[in-house]
């Protein structure tokens, strides 16, 4: 009896060549920049474009944009590639691309954890010097580059990426593909639907919102993280011995006012962070002269009628107190940040802008037990109940 047997269009040698090796790395490569081009430099263009066009806060509407690209950009250079390919592609090379760039991500993942290694050693157990370990890593990771590029052009491993391609797992063309279709969709909708449960539990347990916001694999010893609580560990990161100011170059924006520059979780170098501080309290001020202007204004023309109204005369005067004090408050903050962006620490700057804010709050919104409430200068006149939850 006689049996059909259909291998795969890409198994057409089961020789090695060294065009392999040399086509995977190139391989291996663009698909390296692909990843590149989408995921980091497309962001980047993107956002840059975005807020040119003055997209500002929009930034749902800006990442579902920036996803569509994405998506479109991915399936263009994939197809891209494919066509660069060609069908008379080397035996292998779609194994050999495939393989290497796993082999890539493995290198990277055990380089990345010799690096947890070494910085444990260097801030934990200070065992040993930052330079120390940072060049321990980089052997470590060369070593390991350097030995899978070892492996893989070695004629053994060539040969076994060959089968691997002879299976047909990197063609599209299918052996009697009637045989087992009810299976193999069966077998489909079980992953999705496992998969579709594995997102809700996350989602609906709070795991992924108890991690950060994006996974990332840092680069060892140059790691960054947002400090948004400080705790008891400020004194440690305002102490330069610890976290020199050089290690503290950008500020995570969490609330973003009325400044259309900004977007909410974006990250901002100091200098540009200082400058949207000094604009929004240029605006407050022009902002406070033209209220206490105008109020003066009303004042002056209350007095000249022949019969002034009382009521009218003393909510001004409320007014006119109520600017004054805003714009000594103004001058005070500008002139403390001022004071702490000359220290050069941004640690320092955002404690003496946290101060002035917690300051501002306080002034007009006093405590509910503040003996001399009613004596002070014009409040936002909250019942005293509101004011002890809103301290709270």
């Amino acid at each position: 009896m006689a049996v059909a047997v259909k291998t795969s269009p890409g198994a057409r040698s089961s020789g090695t060549s060294g065009g392999l090796v040399v086509y995977s790395f190139v391989g291996v490569v663009y698909l390296l920049a692909t990843l590149a081009i989408v995921f980091k430099g497309l962001p980047e263009l993107w956002w840059r474009a975005w807020e040119s066009m003055g997209g500002g806060q929009a930034t749902v509407v800006g990442s579902a944009i920036l996803a569509i690209l994405e998506l479109l950009a991915a399936a263009a250079l994939l197809w891209g590639g494919a066509r660069l390919l060609g069908r008379s592609a080397i035996p292998g090379v779609r194994a050999g691309v495939f393989v290497g760039f796993v082999g890539l991500l493995a290198v990277l993942a055990l380089t990345r954890w010799a690096g947890r290694w070494c910085e444990d050693y260097v801030y934990t157990s200070h065992t040993l010097e930052a330079q120390t370990g940072a060049i321990l890593t980089a052997v470590i990771g060369g070593l390991l580059l350097a030995g899978w590029v070892y492996a893989f052009t070695r004629p053994g491993f060539q040969r076994l990426i060959l089968k691997f391609e002879e299976g047909g797992w990197f063609q599209a063309t299918t052996y009697k593909g009637n045989q087992g279709r009810m299976v193999r969709r069966g077998t489909i909708i079980g992953i999705l639907l496992l998969v579709g449960a594995g997102i809700y539990s996350l989602l609906h347990g709070g795991t992924l919102r108890r991690g950060p916001a994006d996974w990332a694999l840092t680069i060892p010893f140059t790691g960054k993280v947002a400090v948004e609580k400080m705790g008891d560990a400020r004194d440690f990161v305002r102490d330069p011995a610890y976290v020199p100011a050089s290690a503290k170059t950008e500020v995570l924006v969490k609330w973003v006012g009325d400044d259309p520059k900004l977007a909410v979780d974006h990250r901002v170098s100091v200098e540009q962070f200082e400058a949207a501080v000094n604009a929004a309290l240029d605006r407050a001020t022009r902002n406070a002269d033209d209220r206490l202007a105008k109020a003066k204004e009303k004042r002056r023309e209350e007095e000249n009628k022949a019969k002034p109204d009382v009521g009218m005369t003393d909510r001004l005067d409320k007014e006119i107190a109520r600017w004054t004090r805003e714009l000594d408050s103004l001058a005070n903050t500008k002139k403390q940040v001022e004071e702490a962006a000359a220290k050069g620490d941004v640690v320092d700057y955002l404690y003496a802008l946290d101060k002035a804010l917690v300051a501002e709050f306080e002034a007009v919104v006093p405590r509910a037990d503040q003996a001399d409430f009613e004596m002070t200068t014009p409040h936002a006149g909250f019942h005293a109940d509101i004011r002890r939850r809103l301290h709270d």
